[in-house]
């Protein structure tokens, strides 16, 4: 979407004065930065498919510990921390410091200072407890430069369009508080999934109430785009920590994969890596060049999906395959549930309890329902669900979607 409106938007807020003091925003600030600092780690633990409890033993320390370093609470920074994780996790660490900054011979238990100086730039943050995502940047760097000052070198690169997570292993099982009763693996999903239709209906109205409550791209959660392929459309959830999913609406019918990343039936629990037995084998051949999309791959080329589903036109309900499920203390170890779990739920009342612990907005309900209800925008509707944005903003999102205005 045109980013310049939003922009513009905000310096108008800025000149009218309605901005926070000057000492809020550093402490949002370093907030901020911390938890950015907490993802870059987090992203490399998880490319080296360690648990939380692997690295603590590492650093020789807890899971409290390195759930408070990922999530930004292990401030202040100081190197020997640094020095610490970069063994932990075999990859090396170049610090850069401001001037004005501790020299490079202070003692390794001194704080870095504002970690702004280390170059972590966040591109998003919803305060929600558990990580953010985030781009590096070097301060003073051209366009396009994108040398680390804190290096991970090794460590995948970000995403173009970073998402943040909204669960993690305390949160199993929920989408931004959405839950539902019982724990379910993908065959539990398939039984409880609507018509391709209600599917597409619901995924177009998550997507545009996303593209209301964060107008930048990069921020959402829930995206539609009808022009995704020659004949077919895409609903998609990511959230920049290796979650997500993607529902193709094609000629052929509905084909549904998502990834749960630190499920045990990922395809990196073997070298090399591969699918789940019995996840792909019985897929249809209408469906079989989506298993191999490059979209749907990670940058090794390897398919990460945990869930595969489908429905053919000619089905009358929607199909799996002959997947054995590990319980592993967890009934949705596969990642269903909670990756499906908005979209399941079906209801306005699920969307604003979801917006209330992922944007921290209170939505109003009668606008979300009639979003649902696919009925046309207006400026009134806009306003109760975001009073920060303008109808006529939304129309090259609202287009992508394929939704009335």
């Amino acid at each position: 979407m045109n980013h310049a409106r939003w922009h513009l938007a905000r310096e108008k807020k800025v000149a009218d004065g309605s901005v926070d003091p000057p000492e809020i925003v550093a402490e949002r600030e370093q907030t901020r930065l911390a938890r950015a600092l907490g993802q870059l780690l987090y992203d490399r633990r998880t490319e080296l498919g360690l648990t939380e409890r692997d690295l603590a033993a590492r650093l020789a320390g807890t899971v409290d510990e390195v759930a408070a370093i990922e999530t930004g609470g292990a401030l202040p920074l100081t190197s020997d921390l640094l020095l610490r994780l970069s063994a932990a996790l075999a990859v090396s660490v170049d610090v850069h410091l401001a001037p004005g900054r501790p020299a490079p011979g202070a003692a390794s238990t001194q704080p870095l200072g504002n970690l702004h100086d280390l170059g972590i730039r966040v591109c998003r943050e919803r305060r929600h407890p558990d990580r953010v995502a985030m781009r590096s940047f070097c301060p003073g760097a051209a366009p396009g430069d994108t040398r680390l000052p804190v290096a991970v070198h090794g460590a995948p690169q970000r995403p173009t369009r970073p998402f943040v997570i909204a669960g993690s292993e305390t949160h199993r099982g929920s989408v931004g508080g959405v839950c539902l009763h019982k724990p379910m693996t993908v065959h539990g999903v398939i039984a409880q999934l609507p018509d391709p239709e209600a599917v597409r209906a619901r995924s177009k109205a998550m997507a545009m109430l996303d593209a209301v409550l964060s107008p930048e791209w990069p921020w959402r959660y829930y995206s539609y785009d009808t022009k995704w392929g020659a004949s077919e459309e895409l609903a998609s959830m990511r959230d920049g920590c290796g979650n997500d999913y993607a529902v193709v609406f094609g000629g052929a019918g509905v084909y549904a994969q998502a990834c749960y990343h630190e499920s045990p039936i990922n395809s990196y629990r073997v070298s090399p890596p591969e699918p789940w037995p019995g996840l792909f084998e019985s897929l249809p051949d209408a469906f079989r060049h989506l298993e191999r999309e490059p979209a749907f791959l990670d940058r090794n080329g390897v398919q990460r999906a945990t869930v595969c589903l489908w429905r053919e036109r000619r089905d009358s309900a929607w199909r799996c395959g002959d997947v054995e499920i590990p319980d592993k203390d967890e009934h949705d170890a596969d990642g269903a549930e909670w990756l499906f779990g908005l979209l399941l739920e079906g209801t306005a009342e699920a969307y604003v309890e979801f917006a209330a612990e992922y944007y921290e907005m209170a939505p109003a309900l009668e606008a979300v329902q009639h979003v649902y209800d696919l009925e046309p925008l207006t400026q009134e509707v806009v306003s109760a669900l975001n009073p920060a944005v303008q109808l006529e903003d939304l129309a090259e999102d609202a287009a992508q979607i394929g939704y009335p205005v």
